[in-house]
């Protein structure tokens, strides 16, 4: 697969399973299944995927010494049950014994989030109605807590609402960047500075540091001026924001509104297109957001 599919663009994340009941690292011992092996015996069967999807990421079920060693993601499929993802998250702030076998092998990884993704599913012992209608809030708080990116196969469905609880989910999922600011200011008789502040208002970062561009439209002719920002996007966390000033090559703070409109795009490097919706009101699908027309 490696060899196929490894340096593929298209391939994001990987959640390793392999082992355990459905590939999700435990077992039911009380079944009469035997014991997942020990850590010297599991690490084999990640250590081929780190150099087989180089590009990727990957996501282990627990906060394994081998995923804090190689800056992996990790992914909860009890995401929305309580008791569960409580226990998830003690994991992963003190680490300690792996249940499964008695070995002391989950390491803290409190701050795995800011680097790599998490991802997971909605757990199976609630329904999605309930999940998404009487204890929203509950869910939307796990997954916020968690940091979560990305959720599936299990995913949210419309349950006849709407979609007013899918939509809330996703709002408290992933990156959510938006511009707080952007102003335009002479600063020189040739020189017009354009100043934007980026802000992430979601529960995790976005982790490709995809290139970020101000175009400018010359709105007789219609052709773009496209100037690369000095900007990494996955440095922004939550909360976060970062002011960007910008040289414009247009020498006139007059000229420029009267002649361009300025907008904002981050670039996939896989379509070399814009391909980040920010999260602005009435511009929520555009492909690049309108600063100013």
């Amino acid at each position: 697969m490696g060899d196929r599919w490894g340096d593929e663009e298209l391939i994001s994340f990987i959640e390793l399973g392999g082992l355990g009941h459905w590939g999700e690292w435990h077992v039911d011992s009380t079944a009469g299944v035997r014991q997942l092996p020990d850590e010297s015996v599991r690490e084999r069967y990640v250590v081929p995927w780190l150099s087989a999807f180089p590009n990727a990421n990957l996501l282990m079920r627990r906060p394994f010494r081998i995923a804090s060693e190689n800056d992996l993601g990790l992914y909860n499929d009890m995401a929305g049950n309580c008791e569960a993802t409580q226990e998830w998250l003690d994991w992963i702030d003190s680490g300690g014994i792996y249940s499964e076998t008695g070995e002391n092998d989950l390491v803290m990884m409190s701050d795995a989030w800011q680097t790599a993704p998490i991802g997971g599913e909605l757990t199976s012992s609630d329904s999605l109605s309930s999940l998404l209608g009487d204890k929203l809030s509950q869910t939307t708080s796990l997954v916020a807590q968690s940091h979560t990116t990305f959720l599936g196969p299990k995913v949210a469905e419309d349950i006849g609402d709407n979609k007013t609880g899918y939509n809330e989910l996703l709002k408290n999922m992933g990156y959510r960047l938006w511009v707080t600011s952007a102003s335009i200011k002479q600063e020189s008789t040739q020189k017009v500075v354009l100043n934007i502040t980026l802000k992430n208002s979601g529960v995790a970062p976005f982790y490709r540091n995809w290139t970020t561009y101000v175009y400018l439209k010359n709105k007789g002719t219609n052709r773009i001026k496209r100037i690369k920002l000095d900007l990494n996007v996955a440095k922004i966390l939550p909360n976060e924001e970062k002011s960007i000033p910008i040289e414009l090559p247009i020498s006139n703070v007059k000229k420029l509104r009267e002649n361009y409109s300025i907008s904002l795009g981050i670039v996939d490097p896989m379509t070399n297109k814009n391909a980040i919706h920010f999260a602005v009101s009435g511009q929520e699908t555009a492909d690049t957001l309108l600063l100013f027309d």
